[in-house]
C-alpha cells in the first residue's frame, strides 16, 4: 500500500483481526482437507485429480499460514514500525500466491469438468460425495471472499475519496470566507 494513504485506525484494527481469524481457521480447514484428499486418493475414478487438488490446496494453505506466522514473529521482534519485509519473504509470498492460483486453476478444471455419481463406487463416474463437494465448496468460498474483498476495498477507496473531497471543499470555503 502507498505510504501517502493513511487508513483510519478502526480499518487497520479490523483488518488485523480478520487476518488473524482467517489464518486461525485455515489450519484446521487445511488439515481436514489434506486428510480427506489423502484418505480418498483412489476414491474418485471420474476425476482422480480432485483428491490431488484437495491435498495441494491444503499444502498451499499451510504454506501461506507459515509465511504469515513468520512475518508476524519478525514484526513482533522488531522495534515499532521498523520491520521491513526481506526479499526472501516477498519471494516466498509470491511462490505461495502463484502456486495457489495454479492449484486453483487445476482444481476448477478437474472439479467442474467432472459429472460424478455418488451412489455406486464401482462405476467409473463415481466420486466420494465429500471429496467432490469439499472441492466445490472451496471454489465457492474463494469467489465469495474475493467478491467481498473487492467490495470492501472499493468501499474504503470511495470513503477516502469522499473524505478528501469534503476536506478540500471545507478548506476552499474557509479560504473564500
Amino acid at each position: 500500500m502507498s505510504d501517502d494513504i493513511v487508513l483510519p485506525a478502526w480499518i487497520e484494527s479490523t483488518a488485523r483481526k480478520t487476518e488473524m481469524i482467517f489464518n486461525a481457521a485455515a489450519v484446521p480447514l487445511a488439515v481436514t482437507t489434506l486428510v480427506l484428499g489423502a484418505v480418498n486418493l483412489n476414491n474418485c475414478p471420474v476425476q482422480p485429480g480432485i483428491p490431488k487438488y484437495l491435498i495441494m490446496h491444503a499444502v498451499v494453505m499451510l504454506a501461506s499460514v507459515l509465511v504469515y506466522l513468520y512475518v508476524q514473529r519478525k514484526k513482533h521482534q522488531a522495534r515499532a514500525n521498523t520491520y521491513e519485509e526481506p526479499t526472501i519473504v516477498r519471494v516466498m509470498n509470491g511462490i505461495v500466491i502463484i502456486s495457489g492460483l495454479i492449484v486453483l486453476g487445476f482444481g476448477i478444471v478437474w472439479t467442474f469438468g467432472a459429472k460424478p455419481t455418488f451412489d455406486d463406487a464401482t462405476k467409473t463416474t463415481y466420486c466420494n460425495f465429500w471429496v467432490y463437494y469439499v472441492a466445490y465448496a472451496s471454489f465457492v468460498l474463494f469467489f465469495v471472499l474475493l467478491i467481498v474483498t473487492i467490495c470492501v476495498t472499493c468501499g474504503i477507496a470511495c470513503y477516502e475519496v469522499c473524505r478528501k473531497d469534503m476536506e478540500q471543499n471545507q478548506e476552499s470555503k474557509r479560504e473564500t470566507a
